[in-house]
């Protein structure tokens, strides 16, 4: 599973090849600018050793990391080095297949779509999914809108102020929270949908883990479902692999009862990202088209402050895997840890986080404040399309 390593400064790199063993001089500051640096994540001893004297053969450098528990190569070399090796005698088509999609993933301003029903999410720009809570429990609004004719006039509210996609959870997945049971799931959440469905022409996620929930909201005129365990259970992919609708996958360790008791990462990132590549694997097994899975690296569930502010920095490199971005980091305690302030006093903070997510490669951004979230976006759309005029 290959990935594009951008590093900010020589020092991080340097921080980096220490921690996987790699010698210090394993490329001179000089080299680095200018050069695309490949991590092969996940690969066995054998193709990590041939690809290493691939890219020395073609003039790069690589090195395999063995202090991790499965090999990786850290390639560098200057563009077009990974295109020489697919035309070398004897080359290893699958991985440079992959390490070459990776790349152009990386680098091109693709526009991805995602079919649901007739209609399509278009990525050209970033989208905004509002956040509707159905709990009594949740994070940040918990009981705001347990009320259904509350909930409905909300969904309206955001969809009036520029929300494309409405995600509406009827279960509280906070840090600690229990599992609840589907049928309360159901209870919460059907009157609302039934409400909603006739009236708003954006579409309806749902946001469950449980496949008899999923499977009663489609029925019900739901268009996606966002399922924060990352498709684990096997029901889930049957069903959406016969409903063919669009797929939200998150990553998440364990379970939200007790996923922040163990944030211990071999490599953050690596790890991360080789996991839900397995996912996208998972999926396409049971029958899941590639088009309908859009990923969510999961900030905020299983990951520390300090892991979660990574995430955000280094988002672009999840871009290699191909599929739209999903990014939720609205009024997360990540975001107070860096400005105080209880859940509710975070707007600024979400804000930034949204931007920083665009800026780096995320496709939605799941938010609690549509409006001001719709304005930063535009002005950051604004600045990204301005046409330059000669002066």
């Amino acid at each position: 599973m290959a990935r594009v390593r951008h590093y900010f400064s020589y020092d991080e790199a340097l921080a980096e090849w220490r921690r996987f063993g790699l010698p210090e001089t394993f490329i001179d500051r000089r080299k680095l600018m200018g050069s695309i640096i490949v991590i092969e994540d996940d690969i066995d001893l054998e193709r990590a050793e041939a690809m290493v004297q691939a890219v020395k053969r073609n003039g790069g450098e690589a090195h395999i990391c063995r202090r991790t528990k499965r090999p990786k190569v850290v390639a560098v070399g200057a563009p077009g080095i990974y295109e020489q090796m697919a035309m070398g005698s004897g080359a290893d088509m699958d991985l440079l297949s992959g390490l070459l999609d990776a790349i152009r993933n990386y680098h091109s301003e693709f526009t991805l779509s995602v079919p649901y029903g007739r209609k399509e999410m278009r990525f050209d720009r970033p989208l905004v999914m509002g956040i509707l809570n159905l709990t009594p429990d949740s994070f940040s609004d918990g009981g705001q809108y347990f009320d259904t004719d509350q909930a409905v006039a909300h969904a309206k509210f955001m969809v009036a102020n520029g929300a494309d996609i409405i995600d509406i959870g009827a279960e509280s997945t906070r840090p600690g929270s229990n599992e609840v049971d589907p049928e309360i799931e159901l209870e919460r959440l059907l009157p609302v949908l039934k409400e909603l469905v006739p009236f708003i022409k954006v579409p309806i996620s749902v946001d469950t883990r449980h496949a008899s929930v999923a499977k009663e909201a489609l029925a019900s005129g739901a268009s996606i479902i966002n399922d924060i365990s990352g498709l684990r259970d096997d029901l889930m992919l049957k069903l959406l692999a016969d409903a063919r609708v669009p797929v939200v996958a998150m990553h998440m360790r364990g379970e939200p009862r007790s996923m922040q008791q163990d944030v211990r990462y071999e490599d953050l990132v690596g790890d991360i990202y080789t996991e839900l590549s397995h996912i996208i694997s998972r999926a396409k097994a049971a029958g899941i088209k590639e088009e309908k899975i859009i990923l969510d690296p999961g900030l905020g569930f299983g990951k520390e402050a300090e892991q979660n502010l990574e995430l955000l920095r280094r988002l672009k490199e999840f871009r290699c895997l191909g599929r739209p971005l999903l990014i939720g980091a609205s009024r997360k305690r990540f975001i107070g840890h860096v400005t105080g302030g209880d859940p509710k006093d975070r707007l600024e903070g979400s804000l930034a986080a949204a931007m920083i997510a665009v800026q780096n490669g995320a496709s939605i951004v799941r938010v609690h404040d549509v409006p001001e979230t719709v304005k930063v976006l535009k002005l950051w759309k604004a600045v990204q399309t301005v046409n330059v005029r000669p002066y």
